[in-house]
Order: C-alpha cells, then sequence, then structure tokens
C-alpha cells in the first residue's frame, strides 16, 4: 500500500469529479446563470443531433463504491478508494483495511487491472462500480437504481473520469474516457459517451417548453442588479452553504424553492448548527437581514432556479424516451425506473447534471433507498 501527497488533482474548472456534481439548477446561486443557460443550449442542440464545440455529454450512473483504477509510470498496476488516500498494489494490502466491503470491491477490482494489457503506464480512471464478478442474476443494484445484467460473471465498472499519474499525485485529463485502455479478459466497461452517432431525439413540444422556462430565466436573472448580488453571495459563505442546503432538500421533496421556503428552512438550518446559542441568534439575524434587504433579488434568483428545474425535468424525460440508445438498461424497481440524469461538461465552464428532481426525482428515491438498507437519516 502506498500513500498519496496530493491526492486528486484538477488540470482546469471544466475537468472535474462526477462524485459530487453541481445540479443546473443550482448555478444560479453564485450567479453563474449564464453557464447554466449555455449548457442547456449545448444539450438540447445535442438533443437534436448537433454538436457544440467543447460540449460533452454522458450518462450519470448511479453505481456502487466510487473507485480508482491505474497504472503508475512503473507500469505497476494499482486501484484505490475514490478519495485516492491509498493505493493497493497487492491484495494483501487491501485486506489489511479489515474492511469487508473494500475487500470485496477493491480485490476483484484489482485482478481486473491486472488484465488491463493496453491500460497505458501514468494514466489511471476513475469509475464507479456496478458489479463484481461474482454477480449472475439478471440484475443488479449497485445504489438505488436497478440495471439489467449485460455481462454477468464479470467486473463491471462505469468509467467517467481519466487522469495522468506522476509520482503521488494524479490530475484529471479529462471526461471522455478512453475506455479501449480498460479492455482485459472479464471486465466490462459500458460506453456512457453520448457520441455523435447516437441519434437522439427532442419533441417540438418538449423543445417549446425547454424554450418558455429559459426565458423566463433569463427574464428573472435579468432583473437590475439581481445577477450581480447573485455573483456576490459565495463571499458570505456561512449563507451560501445554508443556500445549498436548501436546495438539497427541495431536490428531495417538493423540488420547489421560494423566499418563504428559504426563511423556514433557514431556522431549522441554523438551529442544528454546533455552534452557542448567542452565535446561532446572530447567524440568524444576519441571514434574516440579508433576505430582507434583497428580497427581490432573492425572488428573481429562486425563480430562475425554479424555471432551471423545469428544464431539468424536461430534458430527464427526454432521456428517457431516449433511454434504448444506452447499453447500460435501467429496470424499474420500487424506488426508481429510469436513468439517474446526464452529465454535461463544455470547455470553460463548471459541469453540470441533469438528475431529476422533487417528488418523482432521484434525490428523494435515493434518500428512500439508504433509509432502507441503512436506517433513517437527517
Amino acid at each position: 500500500m502506498r500513500g498519496f501527497t496530493n491526492y486528486i488533482q484538477y488540470m482546469t474548472e471544466d475537468v472535474q469529479t462526477t462524485g459530487h456534481l453541481t445540479h443546473l439548477s443550482d448555478l444560479v446561486l453564485s450567479g453563474n446563470h449564464e453557464s447554466a443557460f449555455a449548457h442547456v443550449d449545448a444539450t438540447t442542440k445535442r438533443f437534436n443531433n448537433s454538436v457544440t464545440k467543447g460540449h460533452d455529454l454522458s450518462l450519470k450512473a448511479d453505481g456502487g463504491m466510487s473507485v480508482i483504477v491505474g497504472r503508475d509510470r512503473a507500469g505497476d498496476h494499482f486501484v484505490s478508494y475514490k478519495s485516492g488516500k491509498e493505493r493497493h498494489y497487492r491484495h494483501d494490502s487491501i485486506a489489511k483495511t479489515g474492511k469487508q466491503h473494500m475487500i470485496d470491491t477493491l480485490s476483484p477490482l484489482l485482478s481486473g487491472a491486472s488484465k488491463m494489457k493496453s491500460l497505458k503506464p501514468g494514466t489511471a480512471f476513475q469509475a464507479d462500480v456496478l458489479h463484481t464478478p461474482e454477480h449472475s442474476d439478471s440484475t443488479h443494484t449497485p445504489n438505488t437504481i436497478s440495471y439489467k445484467t449485460s455481462h454477468p460473471g464479470k467486473l463491471s465498472i462505469a468509467v467517467h473520469g481519466q487522469f495522468a499519474v506522476a509520482g503521488d499525485s494524479i490530475t484529471r485529463t479529462s471526461n471522455v474516457p478512453d475506455l479501449s485502455q480498460l479492455k482485459g479478459e472479464g471486465v466490462h466497461t459500458p460506453n456512457l459517451h453520448v457520441h455523435k452517432k447516437m441519434n437522439l431525439s427532442l419533441s417540438d413540444d418538449r423543445h417549446h417548453d425547454i424554450n418558455q422556462h429559459m426565458r423566463d430565466a433569463r427574464r428573472s436573472m435579468g432583473s437590475e442588479g439581481t445577477a450581480e448580488f447573485a455573483q456576490s453571495l459565495p463571499q458570505n459563505k456561512k449563507f451560501s452553504a445554508m443556500m445549498q442546503a436548501y436546495s438539497n432538500h427541495s431536490a428531495r421533496t417538493d423540488g420547489k424553492v421560494s423566499v418563504d421556503g428559504l426563511r423556514t428552512f433557514m431556522k431549522g438550518h441554523v438551529e442544528k448548527r454546533k455552534v452557542s446559542d448567542g452565535l446561532k441568534a446572530k447567524e440568524l439575524d444576519s441571514h434574516t437581514s440579508l433576505i430582507n434587504d434583497n428580497e427581490n433579488h432573492f425572488t428573481n434568483m429562486l425563480s430562475a432556479h425554479n424555471s432551471l428545474t423545469s428544464v431539468t425535468n424536461e430534458v430527464t424525460n427526454a432521456l428517457r424516451n431516449n433511454a434504448s440508445n444506452f447499453s447500460l438498461t435501467p429496470k424499474a424497481n420500487k424506488h426508481y425506473s429510469e436513468h439517474e440524469g446526464l452529465v454535461s461538461s463544455l470547455e470553460g465552464h463548471t459541469p453540470v447534471k441533469f438528475v431529476r428532481r422533487g417528488e418523482q426525482g432521484f434525490s428523494r428515491a435515493n434518500k428512500a433507498s439508504g433509509e432502507e438498507r441503512f436506517g433513517s437519516t437527517p
């Protein structure tokens, strides 16, 4: 076992991990609405079989453990948990962790890595494990979504990033991984990329609705002073963290945000903070004043957020209608019945995810699934 000193590094803003991707609509919370608009434009064009330069679109798979598989510059194969904190080159190193879930996942991955003859030295890939070779059922459920098992008896991984390995660090180089390097006996890597030959479709009615939601979002963020105010909010770290928590909460409840809803959520959020009562009161007063003094801007921002959520849901509806284009096939279970969503990467912009929000959304289903497997969560 060897440790990383710098862990995972990223080359540019537009090449990032998919571990905690930003919801499209959340870009407005930091005044990044123009990036949101650019992602929508490129993604809808892709559904009409037009490719925007610098744009990549891929399926967001709902995998299990997030892992790294690679080969260092000396040519030795290694695997790691998603944090990249420790590289494992040998099975006994994995066993020494004493964690059964690590042993059950990383050991088969290391065996699979040794058979990837085309994996270039100094290259690594980040992936989510779909199932290990021991799996033989007709379906598999790595997390919340169930999928049809197309390659039973093989290690199946959903790959979503490529890295360069240099010493103890690995640096992300691409959002479109070269899957040919991962070919090997007993290894299956479904292609998640929306490639040029894939024939997607977007109905005229859906395109019309998306355009209407976009006009609404542009009008909201175009109100005098709103964009500038939104861009200033990240400087208030505590308030921004509360706003993000509110958005996350809405994603797994009704999917809508409002100033009144923000005020209500804010009180509970501050109350849960592990600080003194005096600091809680001070923080609550500060948040309340910020909202009261800028209510018009918050109304505009949250209206744009709702409009972009509607766009997201329209895009995921279109994905559902185009699901047969992908080799990874979802199978309905009691929690969810469709793909999780899409990942949009656009040169010069923060990558985003188009994932359904609200009562029929993935976050709500994922929370229910997690509570069933692991017990109640906050």
